[in-house]
């Protein structure tokens, strides 16, 4: 029988073939593209982006908590489609507000 063979979590990370890599490069991207969306908002609205998505038809997905969030940030649809297209180069085809309550600590309904 042959011993099963281990790579090392730093050869994992460094192998640009497997979809690990397409995983950390997807996720720096929206890190990135989120970090730039914020820097577009008001600073009290910056704490209520949740996290965002760009789909491939070049459409905006942004998270809050509440309808109040999402309103507020419907207001501010245009200056953050200008804003990306100015600072990043990248054209919002449109900007989708979605809301996500954030995660209970409990388990309601449990025993």
């Amino acid at each position: 029988m042959e011993k099963p063979s281990f790579r090392s979590l730093d050869k994992i990370l460094r192998d640009n073939s497997g979809g690990l890599s397409r995983i950390i490069h997807h996720a720096s991207l929206m890190a990135a593209l989120s970090k730039s969306v914020a820097e577009l908002l008001p600073p009290d609205h910056r704490a209520h982006l949740h996290g965002v998505s760009l789909q491939e038809d070049q459409s905006l997905t942004l998270l809050t908590e509440s309808a109040a969030w999402a309103s507020r940030f419907r207001y501010l649809e245009s200056t953050v489609r200008q804003g990306l297209k100015t600072k990043t180069g990248l054209a919002i085809n449109k900007i989708i507000i979605k809301v996500r309550p954030p995660a209970s600590n409990s388990l309601s309904g449990s025993v």
